[in-house]
């Protein structure tokens, strides 16, 4: 019988294969973060934006040496990096200066170093990729204790989802499971793509006045998502100046006779950055480096994300953004596919942008792991990369649709994440439980013959 370690979200579907298979006996969870069902062991929600809760485990687990690992310094720089950028998105962290954050990153990994060691665990469970601050302390000390992780993401491809083991490994699939189902997919030749997610975004700039009063309430009374006061007023503060900032900088009108490269940006801070762009986080030095390469007589027009917020948007982010030669801030009413269609190439640090322009039959410049990554047409970066190496990319459209056949045929039947129910239309509640319930038997290696 495997012990697991589960990570799942509020209406997560995989609540019910879990449950099956731990009613059966086929495995024993040692810890559930969810927020239901008689095996759960931690409320995920509050788990993950309270630290009491991990300091009250902490207490509970005692002093130990096992709780603690010898960890290299550089591995450990950049696991303390991307903790730090993924946390800031929790209410806690407002108010707090690096060494707060500092600190709690070494007790979320000690919190999870001693359970894992404790619960004697084979493997860890995601059902959605680990980009809150806690998820990914756990699994940062599963890696390092060699106990298998296993987490997946949904696909745009309606009712089929991604498995890996290694984070690093997104976009090659190199270690993943060999568990994928063939499938044969054609591509149409055009730019234009219909993504959901991105419909209907509100207005994330401006005063907000019921935010704040919901901050306030926060602040005063507890509620689910607990803030100190000075985090209060940062808030408030970055919603603002980030309102006032854009209007100066953004630009509406967009020469497009220039010869430029159109970079998208990305929400942030989020897991397509943060996680998936690792070093590259930091979509400012990913412009510098992109900048330096680039003849002096072309531009980068790189727009703002129509979700973006406040975060990572404050006065020295427009102070260093105006010091990268060339490159303009675009609004985010300027037509995104005008800009894609007449730039020479696109470039990105994991966004969809750059899927669309290969699939148009234009090359495109990604920084980090996606799931497109090793498409006929992208090109990784990577030190001594010319401009020549991009633009010369062919892109063979029949060789594109076979590489992203291969690449689909690594998923897995199924919905990990509801929202993408809505381009599922015959989604059904215990077909899925069904798919995922046959997903975590192949994937653990237990019977597929066990009722």
């Amino acid at each position: 019988m495997k012990r697991v370690v589960v990570w799942n979200w509020t209406d997560d579907p995989s609540f019910i294969p879990v449950q099956k298979l731990a009613d059966a006996g086929e495995i024993e969870v040692v810890a559930w973060f969810s927020r239901r069902g008689k095996h759960q062991t931690h409320d995920t929600k509050k788990f993950y934006l309270k630290p009491d809760l991990m300091l009250e485990g902490l207490a509970e687990q005692g002093v130990s040496r096992d709780a603690l690992l010898d960890i290299p310094p550089a591995e450990l720089a950049m696991e303390q990096k991307q903790f730090q950028d993924i946390y800031s998105r929790v209410n806690f962290s407002k108010g707090q200066d690096y060494f707060d954050h500092l600190n709690l990153f070494h007790l979320y990994y000690q919190y999870f170093t001693a359970m894992l060691k404790g619960g004697k665990v084979d493997a860890v469970i995601y059902f959605t990729s680990p980009h809150g601050g806690a998820d990914f302390m756990l699994y940062c000390a599963a890696k390092r204790l060699g106990i298998e992780t296993i987490v997946t993401l949904q696909s745009h491809v309606p009712n089929r989802f991604y498995c890996i083991r290694n984070l690093n490994d997104f976009g090659t699939f190199a270690t993943s499971p060999d568990i994928g189902e063939p499938i044969e997919l054609t591509i149409p030749r055009k730019f234009e793509k219909r993504h959901f997610y991105m419909e209907k975004i509100p207005n994330r700039r401006g005063w907000l006045v019921s935010r704040f009063i919901r901050d306030i309430w926060w602040a005063t009374v507890g509620g689910s998502q607990p803030l100190t006061w000075p985090g209060v007023f940062k808030k408030q503060g970055g919603r603002m100046r980030y309102t006032k900032l854009y209007k100066e900088h953004a630009v509406t009108e967009v020469d497009f006779t220039r010869k430029f490269v159109y970079f998208p940006l990305q929400l942030q801070p989020e897991l397509t950055t943060t996680i998936l762009g690792r070093e590259f986080s930091d979509q400012l030095h990913a412009l510098e480096q992109l900048a330096m390469i680039l003849p002096d007589d072309w531009h980068i027009y790189a727009k703002e994300n129509p979700k973006q917020g406040f975060q990572q948007r404050d006065r020295f982010f427009y102070e260093r953004f105006k010091r990268i030669p060339n490159c303009h801030y675009i609004d985010t009413a300027v037509d995104t596919y005008e800009l894609l269609e007449k730039s020479r190439f696109v470039a990105s640090i994991t966004g969809t942008a750059c899927w669309e322009s290969v699939s148009g039959g234009k090359p495109a410049l990604i920084f980090g792991n996606s799931w497109f990554k090793s498409l006929p047409g992208i090109v990784s970066w990577r030190p001594g990369l010319t401009v020549e190496d991009i633009t010369g990319t062919e892109i063979d459209h029949a060789e594109l649709e076979a590489a992203y056949s291969r690449t689909m045929s690594k998923t897995v039947s199924g919905i990990v994440d509801v929202a993408y129910k809505s381009i599922h239309p015959d989604y059904s509640v215990k077909k899925n439980g069904e798919h995922l319930t046959s997903f975590l038997r192949k994937v653990l290696n237990l019977s597929e013959d066990a009722e």
